[in-house]
């Protein structure tokens, strides 16, 4: 975005009457922006970023299931609606946790201590509890940043007009018009690849459901319902799951691409 915003300031300034070295600065620019994009797409960064998220995420549930004393697979959960290029994460997950696989569908409380219920809670639900709270509010602020931002600077080429009406002025207002009206549009563009305002809402929805998973298991803990407690971190670690998957899916629909 940076490299598109100054190539756009620099072919602003390549006039006739300025230097020609603000037109090698502006091709310059554009071919940097372009090998960059270019190397990002055959190196596969994007794609590769998603997939080990995703298997990073996996493998955190697939822990603190085990030391909560659950013997599910997280792979016989997880990116159900991503068949395909993802299996391998999932065979991936399935082949670090064969041990686990054969017990089926069963809970083991006898395999589970208050220390171990305790410690997820700590590390995991709290923690995610946490995240979510933070990255929810951020990514609102950010959304909320672009769209009036994006809106103030469709504003001001109006102004810089206005004043060039009256006032006079030559190149450098007709470069803060264009600069105006170049980053105007490249925000949304930015915002819509970044996904701020649907990650705000989802974070948000896990937010309240891990918070509400706190309390509960506090109070299961301190009753000594270890049962209720796995059931529990079962469900939760379903959801989180199912909420990675889609963050995944929703970012891979929306790879960044250069502006045409």
């Amino acid at each position: 975005m940076l490299l598109g915003v100054a190539t756009a300031v620099f072919l602003q300034m390549s006039t006739d009457d300025v230097p020609t070295g603000w037109y090698t600065a502006y091709q310059s620019c554009l071919i940097a922006g372009y090998g960059l994009y270019f190397l990002a797409k055959w190196s596969e960064f994007h794609s590769k970023y998603l997939d080990y998220r995703a298997l990073a995420e996996g493998l955190r549930v697939q822990l603190f299931w085990r030391v909560a004393g659950l013997h599910h697979s997280v792979a016989d959960h997880y990116l159900r609606k991503q068949r395909g290029e993802l299996d391998w994460i999932r065979q991936a997950i399935r082949a670090r946790t064969i041990p686990a696989t054969r017990e089926g569908m069963r809970l083991h409380t006898e395999d589970a201590s208050p220390e171990q219920i305790d410690l997820v809670l700590r590390c995991w639900v709290h923690d995610q509890a946490n995240y979510f709270s933070t990255t929810s509010v951020r990514d609102h602020q950010n959304s909320q940043i672009i769209r009036w931002v994006g809106r103030g600077l469709l504003v001001v080429p109006v102004g810089l007009a206005v004043i060039k009406w009256f006032l006079g002025g030559g190149h450098p207002l007709l470069i803060g018009m264009g600069l105006s009206l170049a980053v105007a549009a490249a925000l949304p563009a930015y915002g819509k690849v970044q996904a701020y305002a649907e990650h705000s809402k989802h974070y948000r929805r896990m937010y309240l459901m891990f918070e509400l998973a706190q309390s509960a298991l506090q109070n299961w803990v301190e009753a000594r319902k270890f049962a209720e407690a796995q059931h529990l971190l079962l469900a939760l670690g379903k959801e989180a799951l199912a909420e990675n998957g889609d963050w995944v899916l929703l970012h891979r629909e929306r790879p960044p691409e250069p502006k045409r």
